[in-house]
């Protein structure tokens, strides 16, 4: 009975994760252009921030689901983790500030 619980934990903290980082990939989607550095070594566009808005929405459903079914939660976690560390590790470079 506490792995489901533990579970139902884990798809909050998925689903709130996700509708955060859905609701900031929207946002820069619809910001002023972002620097060349960002735009022309990472692809980190408009485009790309849509779909990650929409990567994120998608598993925001999936958190969802998963809470009813124990043992899912905790893969599409850790997908989903890797996901939106690699995304906000495309900001790092952009918002360095070296030119080399």
């Amino acid at each position: 009975m506490a792995a489901d619980r533990i579970d139902v934990i884990y798809a909050g903290i998925g689903a709130a994760l996700s509708c955060g980082a859905a609701a900031v990939a929207f946002l820069r989607s619809r910001a002023a252009r972002g620097s060349s550095y960002a735009e022309g070594v990472y692809h980190m566009t408009e485009r790309s921030h849509r779909r990650f808005a929409a990567l994120s929405t998608a598993f925001g459903a999936g958190f969802l689901a998963a809470s009813r079914w124990p043992g899912f939660v905790i893969p599409l976690l850790a997908v989903y983790t890797l996901l939106l560390v690699l995304y906000a590790s495309s900001f790092a470079r952009g918002f360095s500030g070296e030119d080399d």
